[in-house]
């Protein structure tokens, strides 16, 4: 399953009406504009879960009940709440304005929406395919996290720091006025993920993003379907988003292959 079929599959959601009225664009033309940039961020999710951390910031994104707000508010899609909703997500999974722009552009040129117009618009579909994915990943990746030893809960710890999670719990609230390291008037630099501007409500999980990025592939969930909780994860959104589960070296060998066949279908369409 594409993520655009995920998305039109959503229950109560018609993302491509909804988005045509809400930003004055054409249903003709909002069609491939919206397939085309809900692609893009899927491909981007792809790529982050080809690292340890990148698969604790996606897991951070879906376990934020806030996150999918586009879906669920379909007469706000162009309100300043679900463009800071979008724009938070965009900075976990592109990270650069520059490319996000960049995005857009190429989106215009394929589409003839105007560039202006998809810059509005992408803040709403991130939030879209997130929301999607929630609906269809987390049942999964829940069992999954219920499924982990109690003794696995705590993370290795950061330099300097004093392991301060009791056994026995996964998602402890952090200790406060300290910071990480329990040190009055002291806190450290937050861990990315820890706070997602513009998305409201906590994490259903708060520390398993931590656990992930320090002691993922150490965390063992049982069972014949089981193994590390970071490969797990990278499993269900590749069989939700239909990419091969093929890790680093795999999309190494994907863009090579890609850049190949581009530059020999350039080299026989434009031989003389």
């Amino acid at each position: 399953m594409n993520i655009n079929r995920l998305i039109d599959s959503t229950p109560g959601a018609a993302p491509v009406r909804n988005l045509a009225a809400a930003f004055g664009v054409d249903p003709a033309k909002a069609e491939p504009a919206v397939n085309m940039l809900a692609q893009s961020l899927a491909d981007r999710i792809e790529r982050n879960t080809l690292s340890r951390g990148g698969i604790a910031d996606v897991f951070d994104l879906l376990s934020r009940p806030g996150a999918g707000v586009a879906l669920s508010e379909p007469q706000a899609l162009a309100s300043p709440q679900i463009e800071e909703v979008g724009d938070g997500i965009l900075d976990v999974l592109i990270g650069s304005k520059h490319i996000s722009r960049g995005l857009a552009a190429k989106t215009a040129r394929e589409t003839g929406v105007s560039e202006e117009t998809l810059k509005r618009m992408l803040p709403a579909v991130a939030s879209m395919v997130i929301g999607a994915l929630q609906a269809k990943t987390m049942p999964q990746i829940e069992k999954a996290v219920s499924a982990l030893p109690a003794s696995s809960a705590s993370p290795l710890p950061l330099p300097g720091e004093r392991p301060s999670f009791p056994k026995g719990s996964l998602d402890l609230p952090r200790p406060s006025g300290g910071g990480r390291s329990g040190t009055p008037g002291r806190s450290p630099l937050p861990i990315p993920g820890d706070d997602i501007p513009g998305i409201e409500g906590p994490s259903r999980f708060p520390r398993i993003p931590d656990i992930i990025r320090r002691g993922g592939r150490e965390i063992q969930v049982p069972g014949p379907s089981g193994g590390s909780l970071d490969e797990i994860i990278r499993q269900i959104l590749a069989n939700v988003l239909g990419f091969k589960n093929t890790g680093v070296l795999g999309w190494i060998l994907k863009i090579i292959l890609s850049r190949w066949f581009l530059g020999l279908l350039s080299r026989i369409l434009f031989r003389r």
